[in-house]
């Protein structure tokens, strides 16, 4: 296998960030509160009306930065049932919230019934995929029912959204490392900054061998120190025959191109999309030969083919890439 095929294999980004931990992938379910909003809903006491409502929730304790989130499925639980799931999955105790509860029985590789919408006077119209703001670190979930006022207000039942979410790790973002410069670049990427996406690739890949050095001399080509980490880490492989240095050496001096003209201002510098993937890939690959120690991509593939994420998220990545 040569670079070409290598990273043409699908969501080989989301399996080398993954190789580094740097995303997080996880089924959780959000308590929807169904309050209704009053300046599109009209409120009748006395009989069945049609309300709608959004209610947003904070992202994970565990995400800086979401890639993807893609609601799978929406129902009602009754609070009697929360025992069930609990007793039947061994939920610990300390766990109260009925949302974290039935999140911990998604992990556990448990389902949870996504067929109830409608209980008495209340029938569930339906819940939009989920709005995404990652300046305010929320998702957002719309909808919209008909129901009585005991619907409105229901004492002995939840509303409930199962979501695949998709984000960067909140601890790469807080690393002082080159794993949160990447995440940052990573960050700018999905935004459509590609110039200043790109550079920061380069700013991790630049920060990630110095680290492995123990060196942050700046008299050293940084091709010069890669060259040397490379030999250090493959001492018994030739450099002249180390398949993935070989391979992609050339990428590595277009990409300190780059680098060079954003920083020096030197000409004027337009990135593209395309360009972008390609430095993170490049960064991407080079972090994980090191960090594997695999020289040749038909073995690094074989070890990143352990990596499994969700159909949602596979998706929204290739649509993602191919997209303007």
């Amino acid at each position: 296998m040569n670079y070409k095929k290598f990273i043409k294999q699908p969501s080989v980004e989301l399996q080398l960030l993954s190789s580094i931990q740097m995303l997080t992938e996880e089924r959780l379910v959000f308590k929807i509160s169904n309050s209704p909003d009053y300046s599109i809903s009209n409120y009748d006491r006395h009989r069945m009306e049609t309300y709608f409502f959004a209610d947003s929730h904070s992202f994970p304790e565990n995400v800086s930065f979401v890639l993807h989130a893609e609601k799978e499925g929406e129902t009602i639980v009754a609070d009697c049932e929360l025992n069930d799931y609990r007793v039947e999955w061994d939920i610990d105790d300390y766990i109260d919230d009925s949302e974290d509860v039935l999140s911990e029985v998604l992990a556990k590789n448990g389902e949870i019934a996504m067929a109830v919408d409608c209980v008495d006077e209340f029938e569930l119209h339906g819940i939009r995929q989920p709005l995404v703001d990652n300046t305010n670190k929320s998702i957002t979930f719309v909808g919209g029912y008909r129901a009585s006022y005991a619907g409105i207000q229901p004492d002995e039942w939840s509303l409930y959204a199962i979501c695949d979410v998709l984000g960067i790790s909140k601890r790469t973002v807080d690393d002082n490392t080159h794993l949160g410069v990447l995440a940052e670049g990573l960050a700018m990427m999905l935004r459509g900054d590609y110039k200043i996406a790109s550079f920061m690739f380069y700013c991790a890949l630049e920060a990630y061998i110095n680290f492995k050095l123990e060196c942050q001399s700046d008299k050293e080509r940084l091709s010069e120190k890669l060259k040397r980490l490379v030999v250090d880490v493959f001492p018994s492989i030739e450099i002249s025959k180390h398949l993935i240095y070989t391979s992609i050496v050339n990428e590595f001096d277009l990409l300190s191109g780059f680098r060079n003209a954003i920083a020096h201002g030197s000409k004027a510098v337009t990135v593209s999309k395309k360009q972008t993937i390609s430095h993170l890939t490049l960064v991407l690959t080079l972090i994980a030969c090191i960090e594997t120690g695999h020289e040749n991509f038909s073995s690094l593939a074989t070890e990143l083919s352990t990596s499994d994420f969700s159909q949602a998220s596979t998706q929204f990545w290739s649509s993602w890439k191919d997209g303007d």
